[in-house]
């Protein structure tokens, strides 16, 4: 599907988000010799309160709108739904496991393989 342009806003935010990441792999070239292993676990839409539909009024609006949400499921997410707080703790999960000891300067996406 067609994207509008992206906002100066979103560019900033994938731009500080990318220097969170390169950060993650300088602490484990960093830390490495130390035998700690250091990775990153990036969350796409996780079903939490952040992603439940709008609610208050004013400015003390929480949520997203449930249309955006739909949208994002419809076209965007290939399983057709937000991931569970679960699915979300298994990417964290994975990294903990002692099967992941030789795992280090990685990000994982836990994001339903969401496109943008």
């Amino acid at each position: 599907p067609p994207m509008a342009p992206e906002s100066g806003m979103a560019i900033m935010k994938r731009a500080f988000a990318r220097a969170r990441i390169d950060d993650g792999y300088q602490l484990a070239k960093e830390w490495g010799r130390y035998k700690v292993n250091v990775n990153c676990v990036a969350f796409g839409f996780i079903r939490t309160a952040m992603t439940q539909p709008l609610s208050g009024t004013g400015d003390r609006r929480v949520g997203v709108p449930p249309e955006l949400i739909e949208k994002l499921e419809r076209d965007f997410i290939p399983p057709g739904r937000l991931g569970t707080p679960e699915e979300a703790a298994d990417g964290v999960y994975l990294f903990c496991a002692s099967e992941s000891n030789y795992i280090t300067g990685q990000v994982l996406t836990v994001g339903g393989g969401i496109i943008f």
